[in-house]
């Protein structure tokens, strides 16, 4: 068994109904549907899913309620586990995000028999079920109590948005469900074929204008799952990212250099780019997703503050990794300090502490009325953590394989 990561799940199941349903192929709607829910839901319970293709039909359940014995999903997956005369092709669906008309998320890889044989082994036994209504009011009630119980409560609070059943150990359910997580997150990697769809017309167009309007920005532009860069982009962040450089075809002709990186991993990717110093440009369905400039990295003119002394950003060399910064007090001998990128970053991530009075007085004239804290140094720690890995033998790591293209 094989997992899919980051892949479109609308698209990747929708191949297995085309070739594994022959009838009522219109249940993959509904399935659809109920995996957008999940994917814009904030609860984790919410967010995995159970699907199953059949001859006749197809079926999405919650992984939650379907090791929960007697629920409408554990009744479901196994009536169709005791059917000897159909092929099954299951998965465990885990929506991550909707994007345009794409569903981003995982797929793992199950063998439905073997699969519905461990859930009858090891389902929790219900004890209630917990009602949700439009006003936000919650009940508990008997599990199997019929609507006529609930119907004075809709006239008072609105229709039933959520229904949920209460196991009676939720101790020996949480248990069930992370050895079920555990399984799937150690299944291999399936391979990919990549196939790099042409840039449309369209297409071409919307990136064209955006990089005719940020011309000096490194623009990642949303593709399939992906954010790919073009041309002499495509060039240098191949060169930082590690990635392979590609030819992508054009609608009408030509082709241009590519590369890129996961939509899910556009923070590693974006911050890599940035970090060499150049603007970069996330866009994704005709809008600016973020827009991170080279000067806001490590800001010159920033005051940071160093062994509890204000220090001015006076200069930064990428190329050379040196931040230039020279002491900002009045009064106090003008040193001059050079420090690497890394090190000077780590104060402009901080959030900022304001100086005390003394140190506004000497660097602007003024006072402040507010109580001032001091910013604890993080100097001596940084240098000694340094200082000890230059001691310690170093450790090949394999490197991350969040990058395809």
């Amino acid at each position: 068994m094989n997992k899919h990561t980051g892949v479109d799940l609308y698209e990747a199941l929708g191949k297995v109904v085309e070739e594994n349903t022959a009838f009522y192929k219109d249940d993959f709607e509904i399935d659809k549907r109920i995996i957008q829910r999940a994917a814009e839901s904030d609860e984790p319970d919410e967010k995995r899913l159970l699907w199953l293709s059949r001859k006749s039909g197809t079926q999405c359940l919650n992984e939650r309620e379907a090791f929960i014995r007697d629920t409408r999903d554990f009744n479901t997956w196994q009536f169709y586990a005791q059917q000897a005369d159909d092929h099954f092709v299951a998965f465990m669906v885990e929506p991550y995000f909707i994007q345009g008309k794409a569903a981003i998320g995982n797929l793992y890889e199950l063998d439905f028999r073997e699969h519905a044989a461990e859930m009858a082994k090891k389902a929790v036994r219900v004890s209630e079920k917990e009602i949700t209504f439009e006003d936000g009011f919650i009940t508990r009630t008997p599990f199997n109590i019929g609507w006529g119980a609930v119907s004075n409560m809709v006239e008072e609070h609105g229709n039933i948005v959520k229904q949920v059943a209460v196991p009676q150990d939720p101790d020996k359910l949480h248990d069930v469900l992370a050895e079920q997580r555990q399984k799937r997150y150690a299944m291999k990697e399936a391979k990919r074929v990549e196939i790099l769809l042409p840039l449309t017309f369209a297409e071409q167009n919307a990136y064209n204008a955006v990089k005719e309007a940020h011309p000096a920005s490194l623009i990642c532009f949303a593709q399939h799952g992906y954010y790919e860069l073009y041309g002499d982009d495509a060039e240098k962040a191949s060169a930082v990212l590690g990635t392979k450089l590609l030819s992508k075809e054009l609608e009408g002709g030509g082709s241009v250099a590519v590369t890129g990186f996961r939509e899910s991993a556009w923070l590693s990717g974006s911050h890599r780019l940035w970090k060499t110093g150049e603007d970069v440009l996330l866009f994704t369905n005709g809008e600016i997703e973020k827009d991170l400039k080279a000067a806001d990295y490590i800001p010159v003119g920033l005051v940071i503050r160093i062994d509890n002394h204000p220090y001015q950003i006076d200069a930064v060399d990428f190329k050379a990794d040196e931040v230039r910064l020279h002491a900002a007090a009045a009064g106090v001998n003008p040193q001059q300090l050079t420090e690497d990128i890394a090190y000077v970053r780590s104060y402009v991530e901080e959030t900022p502490i304001p100086l005390t009075k003394a140190e506004i007085k000497a660097i602007t004239g003024k006072t402040d009325g507010e109580k001032k804290r001091e910013k604890p140094s993080v100097r001596n720690r940084l240098k000694a953590e340094q200082s000890a890995q230059r001691k310690t033998p170093s450790v090949n790591k394999s490197k991350g394989k969040d990058m395809e293209l």
